[in-house]
């Protein structure tokens, strides 16, 4: 049996890295914060009324409120999230702008912009609307992440290699960033790094299947084959 070298690294859907971001930090609110508590609030509304609808009954729901209020931002970005899930980057990447130009320092509206632009192999626009989302939040540990994953792909591995460590150590318990560092480090020769790199993935998360694959191609390669089974 032939042993080839590991899958590559992979960003999941941005409907995984949606629910990431409900992971971050909430700031504080200040004292008599109305219109910040009443934009928490509209986004968890928001959040409860299309969970487990399909992308086309989220659309349609967004386009319900739209027509009564065409100036919501996170409207615009739902929608083109469910657009983006039915890989219709074109509308999805309308919806993204819009929402961008209603609040320029959305920084998930450049994430989600950032992910459908790399999904249409434009990957330098990309790397720059990632930038734009670190500038607004620089906690924003999955367009590290995001990044890293471009410049691995253009062979920049210095670079990509640093994005993936930031992201590493803004949120030490992010999985994905241990994982693509190690498909890096294997691709670079260092294959036992990439082993203890594997290894903290699953230690993280114990069901991330392509860990395992990468685990074993990597300990068949460097001469442990039964250690691969």
């Amino acid at each position: 049996m032939e042993f080839k070298t590991p899958l590559s690294p992979s960003l999941h859907s941005l409907q995984d890295a949606l629910e990431a971001a409900v992971e971050l930090p909430v700031p504080p609110l200040a004292k008599n914060d109305e219109k910040k508590d009443n934009d928490f609030t509209n986004i968890i509304s928001l959040d409860t009324a299309i969970k487990g609808k399909s992308p086309e009954e989220i659309i349609a729901y967004c386009d319900e409120l739209l027509a009564k209020n065409p100036n919501d931002f996170r409207v615009y970005d739902t929608k083109g999230t469910a657009l983006f899930e039915l890989k219709k980057f074109d509308p999805a990447l309308v919806c993204f702008e819009r929402a961008l130009q209603l609040n320029p320092t959305f920084a998930e509206g450049y994430f989600h912009k950032a992910s459908t632009l790399s999904s249409m192999a434009k990957n330098d626009e990309a790397l720059q609307e990632y930038g734009k989302a670190i500038q607004n939040n620089p906690n924003y540990f999955q367009a590290y992440n995001a990044q890293g994953l471009i410049l691995y792909a253009q062979k920049q591995y210095d670079e990509s290699s640093e994005k993936y460590k930031k992201a590493i150590e803004l949120s030490p318990s992010y999985a994905p960033a241990y994982y693509n560092l190690g498909v890096l480090k294997y691709e670079i020769g260092e294959k036992n790094e990439a082993l203890k790199l594997y290894d903290k993935a699953l230690e993280l998360d114990p069901g991330y299947w392509e860990v395992y694959n990468n685990k074993g191609l990597t300990l068949n390669n460097i001469g442990y084959p039964e250690e691969a089974i």
